[in-house]
């Protein structure tokens, strides 16, 4: 029962990604020189891009996290909770078609400002924490029921950690709507209410991504990495700025700590947690490889793969925002590189996960495309992110699109040119993982069925289905 309930989650994951995937076709062409022309409508663009960005960002990452959890020994199944989960998405991509649907761009969670869309968000958000409201989320003792899927105990510490920061999320997101008042204009209001709490969220795709590469480095090498002693220093490293956060909103969004405090949150500690894992990470491999003990073929895998574009996009990311200084298109760039570090760690332990769910690759050819596909995905952010980067380091503005954005220079052509290529390579790269996850999830659908053997004619020859 709960493997199905984690393959369910799995499957509302995945669609998220996939009607996320089609969405940014829009919003890669808003954006490139020449086709931006197209669009004479930039508030539609808009509106696709909140839904795009809640899609991506909130279904897909807290579906798979969902997903992972389930897989926990104890947990509970959670199909209830999955049937508000996807009404909650239904509604709020149906508000992004309704013309009267305000877009407002607000810092890590973009909004509707329509009821419909509160609605659905609001139900995704209780869906996901109702799923987490389990007896066993920061158990001290292993249970001693077995896992629906064979998770390495670091893994499992740390998908617990994220749960427990996910549930004081929507502590600050509370602490920050009843401080806020709502006589404010809306963008600011907006502003205010998700700041802390968009920053407590960073957290819960970190913890939920160092639990994926410890999941994958388990099936490269063979052993857990950091191990127990380690996973447990990087828990508290991710859960103190969390309590922090808390103490931080309690005390008023417009107090004079509430913003700087939260950028000084995200600037000193976001990145000791995934360092610590990486030099660990890094030593463990490096060792292997020089003792013989990993063998060079397993550095082709998808599991690698995902590791170490995971790993290059994360500090891509860092990089891009020690550089933000002005509200450029270096922001997006920024947190482009980040949530593309989270999504191809997440791409690369779908195939993983299905597999441990009795849902294997079915085909070699498909094995194959797989083991290539975080590396089509990973390059294709890359290229987005470093292009965006460059015009934005030239002065191009964020949040513009069709006639509103003025491009004044060649630099930030080329910067946009990039963007579009590297975007297309994404979108490449997220298409064919989407295939290769639907073959997989639906393979028996995909199989088609033996034919019917010939009847054999009353006047045939004995063995045979041919008349005399």
């Amino acid at each position: 029962m709960k493997a199905t309930a984690a393959k369910n989650w799995l499957g509302l994951a995945l669609g998220a990604l996939l009607l996320g995937g089609l969405l940014s076709l829009f919003l890669v062409s808003g954006r490139a020189p020449y086709l931006s022309r197209v669009f004479d409508d930039p508030q539609f663009v808009k509106r696709i891009l909140v839904i795009h960005v809640n899609l991506t960002l909130e279904v897909w990452i807290l579906g798979f996290f969902g997903a992972l959890f389930l897989s926990l020994p104890g947990a509970r199944a959670g199909s209830k909770t999955l049937l508000l989960a996807g009404l909650g998405v239904v509604l709020f991509v149906a508000s992004g078609f309704l013309p009267g649907a305000e877009p407002i761009l607000s810092n890590y969670i973009p909004v509707l400002n329509h009821p419909l869309f509160f609605t659905g968000i609001a139900l995704f958000y209780a869906s996901v924490a109702l799923t987490l409201l389990d007896r066993r989320l920061l158990p001290v003792r292993q249970s001693p029921e077995r896992s629906a899927l064979p998770l390495p105990r670091e893994a499992q510490l740390l998908l617990k950690t994220a749960g427990a920061i996910y549930l004081l999320g929507l502590v600050v997101f509370a602490l920050a709507i009843a401080h806020t008042s709502r006589e404010m204009a809306a963008p600011i209001y907006f502003e205010f209410i998700f700041w802390g709490g968009g920053h407590v969220f960073q957290f819960v795709n970190i913890a939920a991504m160092l639990a994926v590469w410890v999941i994958l480095l388990d099936e490269v090498m063979g052993a857990p990495v950091p191990g127990q002693p380690v996973a447990w220093l990087i828990c508290a490293m991710l859960l103190l700025p969390a309590l922090a956060a808390v103490a931080l909103t309690a005390g008023g969004t417009q107090g004079a700590a509430y913003y700087p405090g939260f950028m000084l949150l995200m600037r000193w500690a976001t990145w000791p947690a995934i360092a610590l894992l990486l030099i660990v990470a890094g030593r463990a491999l490096f060792g292997a490889i020089g003792s013989g003990r990993l063998a060079p073929r397993r550095l082709y895998s998808a599991a690698f793969g995902g590791f170490f574009w995971s790993a290059v996009l994360i500090l891509l990311g860092f990089a891009l925002g020690a550089l933000i200084g002005q509200s450029t298109t270096l922001i997006p760039a920024h947190y482009h590189a980040t949530i593309g570090s989270v999504t191809v760690a997440f791409m690369a332990a779908t195939y993983l996960l299905l597999e441990r769910l009795g849902l294997a690759i079915p085909t070699p050819r498909l094995k194959r495309l797989a083991a290539w596909q975080p590396t089509i995905y990973g390059g294709g952010q890359l290229a987005f992110a470093l292009g965006f980067a460059g015009a934005g380091l030239h002065g191009l503005e964020r949040k513009a699109y069709g006639p509103e954005q003025a491009i004044r220079s060649v630099e930030q052509t080329i910067g946009l040119g990039v963007m579009g290529i590297g975007g297309m390579f994404a979108i490449a790269g997220g298409g064919l993982f989407l295939y290769i996850a639907a073959r997989t999830y639906f393979q028996r659908a995909w199989t088609m069925p033996p034919a019917p053997p010939k009847s054999v004619n009353a006047h045939a020859a004995p063995g045979t289905t041919e008349p005399r």
